[in-house]
């Protein structure tokens, strides 16, 4: 009985035909990201400031902004490495105007960030639970989603958080399952760096901290562990060291503190005009005076995101036409699958409800097993990222809930794999319509992420509902 209640993904599926759809996933992910990436010759949405300040720096000329400086040193590096190619055959980097810059210069940086985000946390699934299946199902949500193919291929910072903080995901899941010393302070590290894209980057850390003090508090109320628990060989678990908190403070506290502040001293040695404390106190006075609530036509609230109801718009260009013709519209929009949004949103109500029923189980049979930890991390990773943005007073955007989208994407993951393993003919095909609807949906909307012209009508027929347009 017990075996029946307690889940273990498995699948028939040989694991050479796994290593075909990752490579599969792998190729399409690069491939939506690369694609045409400077079909758009001028900046688009945020990158009149992201990638502009990067080129500040490059000019040595001062500047003020309202982020911590990480992914512009990114977009920096990205600009310098693209003018050292020898096949790049552009004026001397520094010596013209940003907008007669290649964006390709200051995009593809982020499009490969985007690619290995989806890699990290595909990796992450893996160390939950050891399926394959969940696995690839993760690294195609999160690798072929519109909005996070979207923020890969434009100059803007969102994708850099994913990025960091996928890392920092994986590195805390290693740091909890293994006894190397390594992963706490890479750990440390990565969470220093995803606070210095955004300070919205501050959930991964509160994530981390969250997790490593369940597990520790696991260890001490001596709870029972499954017998195919991964937390068993943990170095939280099993160390000499578990009986002292203070080396995972120093990890989790000190070390993300000490590289959150040492990435700021290339930005202050060159904008001298405030210094780090002044230069954060003008970040809180412009954040929180300065952007009022609907300070932009595409502000959404935080409360919508789930359900994807106001997209922003990048770009968009009516294309010349004949008088035969019909109209014709070129049009980026930050638009997220519909369809995964709306999947995944029910798949967290869902697994809310099964995390409740695992506690009861867990309780009654005095046993910690890993579907609890699954869920557990999953849900702690969506409402960490999702619902900080209900204090927030300023305008907001779609793409403040990325993040987020992705832990709700693995809550989908996790519920397709429930209904794969049953036996049940209609859970199968249940199974099948989820996946060939979210399939659908990519292909359907992906001139919207791609920039691909559309008729007017076809581009009509795409916007569902007045909020999108």
């Amino acid at each position: 009985m017990t075996g029946k209640i307690l889940l273990e993904f498995q699948t028939k599926m040989a694991p050479t035909r796994y290593i075909l759809l990752y490579v599969g996933i792998a190729i399409a992910a690069l491939a939506v990201r690369f694609y045409q990436l400077g079909d758009i010759n001028k900046p688009v949405f945020d990158e009149i400031y992201f990638p502009k300040f990067a080129y500040h720096y490059i000019q040595q000329q001062p500047f003020f902004h309202s982020h911590p400086p990480l992914a512009k040193y990114t977009m920096q590096g990205a600009i310098a490495l693209y003018h050292a190619l020898p096949w790049v055959n552009e004026p001397a980097l520094g010596t013209v105007d940003f907008s007669q810059l290649n964006p390709v210069s200051y995009r593809w940086g982020n499009a490969t960030l985007g690619f290995f985000a989806a890699i990290f946390f595909a990796y992450s699934a893996w160390r939950l639970t050891k399926s394959h299946l969940f696995t690839v199902i993760v690294f195609a949500f999160v690798g072929l989603d519109g909005a996070l193919i979207v923020s890969s291929r434009f100059g803007l910072s969102n994708v850099h958080i994913q990025f960091w903080g996928g890392l920092s995901v994986f590195l805390a899941l290693l740091t909890v399952q293994t006894r190397n010393w390594l992963y706490p302070l890479l750990l440390g590290i990565s969470l220093g760096c995803v606070a210095c894209i955004k300070w919205s980057g501050l959930s991964y850390w509160a994530m981390s901290i969250a997790l490593c003090s369940l597990i520790y508090l696991v260890k001490l109320l001596q709870v029972n562990l499954a017998s195919n628990s991964w937390l068993k060989s943990g170095l939280i678990i099993s160390s000499p060291m578990r009986k002292s908190l203070l080396p995972y403070l120093f990890c989790l506290t000190l070390i993300p503190a000490l590289t959150y502040s040492v990435l700021w001293l290339p930005d202050l040695q060159l904008n001298t005009k405030f210094d780090f404390v002044q230069t954060h106190q003008q970040f809180f006075s412009y954040h929180n005076n300065r952007v009022a609530e609907d300070a932009h036509p595409y502000c959404s609230k935080w409360y919508s995101w789930p359900l994807m109801q106001r997209p922003i718009s990048y770009h968009f260009e009516k294309l010349p036409i004949n008088e035969q013709a019909q109209a014709c519209y070129k049009n980026v929009h930050s638009f997220a699958n519909p369809l995964l949004y709306w999947w995944s949103s029910f798949a967290v109500l869902f697994m809310c409800f099964y995390t409740v029923y695992k506690i009861r189980f867990d309780i009654k049979h005095r046993i910690l097993t890993n579907e609890l930890v699954t869920c557990g991390v999953i849900l702690l990773g969506y409402f960490a990222n999702w619902l900080p943005w209900a204090l927030v007073s300023r305008c907001t955007f779609l793409y403040h809930y990325q993040s987020a989208a992705i832990f709700s994407f693995m809550s989908l993951a996790y519920l397709l794999c429930l209904l794969h393993k049953t036996n049940l003919r209609l859970t199968r095909v249940l199974f099948v319509i989820i996946l060939v609807s979210i399939f659908l949906s990519f292909v359907y909307w992906l001139p919207f992420q791609l920039g691909i012209p559309l008729e007017k009508s076809a581009f009509y027929q795409r916007m569902w509902f007045n909020s999108w347009i």
